[in-house]
């Protein structure tokens, strides 16, 4: 028969002190940490920025790609490129294992590649490009092979990402030529895919179901959380509300449904 423990009020409350002081502490030295990590961060980009102002851009292997020639004319600002047609400056590019800030940069989401401007257009090599950031916007390079057996090459922008799974996003182009008194022109739209990297392999998503074909053991999850929002939603946004509600922390406990 187990025995019960004596309350002693001291000790408790010495012992709730502890546990407070603890956390306070746990608290101070994790700010402390983000503080010096943001800290050595902002260092980096400085020393950086100051290397390639020193060197000067011509100099700067980022710039020694090939000349870029456009080669479609277009009409109406439906254009070929990510968000905007015209340089998005103070972004943020991997190139060859060395990072580079500030650079004016293009995304071709038809051609699938990336665009420097400084005294002229350059199209960097596609497979030396780790990653880029425009604005808030991330993308990285991959090159693998999906579930059902579709290749995986080119940039993906990752949506949202925890230790789980990563939500990619392929931006890709569809185009149209016509001709207006007899000048050859090109509209460009939207065409993108969707992709979540789970489990080690990487599925695409065509439709709101293809969850349920994904996430087996979260049908429960995906169906409840779908009868809460709306069936108009485009299916980037369903993906957006509904991936952060699934509880992936013990999929070995989640209800399946026959």
């Amino acid at each position: 028969m187990r025995r019960k423990q004596a309350y002693h009020p001291v000790k408790t409350k010495y012992l709730g002190e502890l546990h407070y002081l603890s956390a306070v502490t746990l608290f101070i030295s994790y700010f402390f940490f983000q503080l010096s990590y943001g800290q050595l961060k902002n260092q980096e980009k400085e020393s950086y920025l100051w290397f390639d102002e020193v060197m000067g851009t011509e100099n700067i292997n980022l710039y020694n790609g090939l000349n870029y020639i456009e080669k479609y004319k277009t009409k109406n600002g439906n254009h070929k490129f990510f968000n905007s047609e015209n340089t998005l400056p103070n972004s943020l590019i991997i190139y060859e294992g060395q990072p580079y800030y500030n650079v004016k940069i293009k995304y071709d989401s038809f051609e699938d590649q990336v665009l420097v401007v400084s005294n002229n257009v350059v199209q960097l090599t596609r497979e030396n490009i780790s990653s880029f950031t425009i604005n808030e916007n991330r993308f990285v390079y991959l090159d693998t092979a999906s579930q059902d057996t579709r290749f995986i090459h080119g940039f993906y922008e990752i949506l949202t990402e925890n230790p789980s799974y990563t939500l990619y996003k392929k931006h890709r182009k569809k185009t149209i030529k016509r001709i207006d008194q007899n000048t050859k022109y090109f509209e460009f739209f939207d065409d993108n895919q969707y992709y979540v990297h789970y489990l080690d392999a990487y599925h695409k998503i065509k439709t709101k179901r293809d969850l349920l074909k994904i996430f087996p053991e979260f049908k429960k999850e995906i169906k409840a959380n779908s009868k809460k929002i709306s069936h108009k939603l485009d299916l980037e946004s369903y993906l957006l509300n509904t991936l952060p509600k699934i509880n992936f922390i013990k999929p070995e406990t989640a209800n399946l449904e026959q």
